[in-house]
């Protein structure tokens, strides 16, 4: 499977979710007005290691402002600040975004879609999420990149995830990443998340996500 088909399979996967699946509320977009969500992440495997932080704040009920730094899918340093607002809430969620900042020196438009959905598994709550992302240099060249999470409320302080990501880069290897993860309710509400990452192409790389998440 090549990953511009990767990345159209998990764009239909998300849209058949979003359109059929049951469940409650949807979650994760908008941002409550003054409400501030930080994640903070580290990622290590055998070439080395790279660490991200993101957060994401309720300006109004409807506008969304947030900064991600970290790696990108170039797989180089990025810097970028962006604005999100919903175009769907309720029972099932839209929203786009659109961002600007530096991605491996160079300077980038990042518009993107998010598609979301709750459901129920096995009797348990939760939500299917889809981010599909560009990366627009200023001489048209670009970067795509899709992520599907599946997340389960297993406990009130316990949530199993899995994420499938898939990137086509416009010079690196295109990717395709099955990360699974636990997340772990601490006092004070900080959450701590342990996971693995198994790299589908390129010999299968194994590693480890390490991350922390808390909202204000």
């Amino acid at each position: 499977m090549t990953a511009v088909t990767a990345l159209r399979l998990l764009v239909w996967i998300a849209v058949m979710v979003w359109c059929g699946a049951g469940g409650a509320l949807a979650g994760g977009w908008p941002r409550a007005k003054g409400e501030l969500f930080v994640a903070a992440a580290h990622y290590a495997n055998p070439g080395g290691g790279y660490s991200g932080v993101y957060l994401d704040y309720g300006v109004t009920a409807r506008l969304g402002l947030g900064v991600d730094w970290g790696r990108s899918v170039t797989g180089k340093e990025k810097a970028v600040m962006f604005l999100r607002w919903p175009l769907r809430q309720g029972k099932m969620a839209a929203g786009l975004q659109l961002g600007a900042g530096i991605i491996d020196h160079r300077q980038v438009l990042r518009p993107g879609l998010s598609l979301g959905r709750s459901v129920t598994v096995q009797g348990r709550s939760g939500w299917i999420a889809s981010d599909v992302l560009a990366e627009i240099g200023r001489d048209g060249a670009m970067d795509l990149k899709a992520d599907i999470t599946l997340g389960v409320t297993l406990s009130p302080r316990v949530i199993a995830m899995v994420q499938v990501q898939a990137g086509q880069p416009r010079h690196d290897p295109r990717f395709l990443r099955l990360v699974p993860s636990v997340l772990w309710r601490l006092k004070g509400g900080t959450q701590l998340e342990f996971g693995l990452t198994q790299d589908l192409m390129r010999g299968g790389t194994s590693g480890v996500k390490l991350g922390l998440w808390r909202t204000f």
